[in-house]
């Protein structure tokens, strides 16, 4: 995560490998690994710059898969937590429900 956040901050310009380590303070060939798990993945893309290797973060397949976890979290929310009752998961203050949700502690219908 460290990663992808500092890379965002970069924007589409990207960081060589060797200054994202530099950066996070992390052993290059770990960094190299999850470099390459988070390319194969779709969440970062990469170019050569002489000898360079440039990441990037992929914006369009980061905000895919925020589309995605939304709706998933929403269909869980109207499915299997709430019963369809979207309000019950909306925020409360403490005194109108004491910590309660629509889920008990097991994660079963109230």
């Amino acid at each position: 995560m460290r990663v992808f956040r500092l890379l965002v901050k970069f924007g589409s310009n990207g960081l060589p490998a060797g200054k994202i380590a530099e950066t996070l303070s992390v052993n290059g060939t770990t960094l190299s690994r999850h470099l390459a798990q988070m390319e194969q993945v779709g969440l970062l893309t990469s170019r050569r710059d002489a000898r360079q290797v440039i990441y990037a973060p992929n914006f369009a397949a980061m905000q895919d898969l925020m589309a995605f976890l939304m709706q998933d979290l929403m269909a869980f929310l109207m499915e299997d937590c709430c019963a369809g009752e979207l309000q019950l998961a909306q925020p409360h203050t403490q005194q109108e429900h004491a910590g309660r949700s629509c889920c008990d502690s097991e994660g079963e219908k109230k």
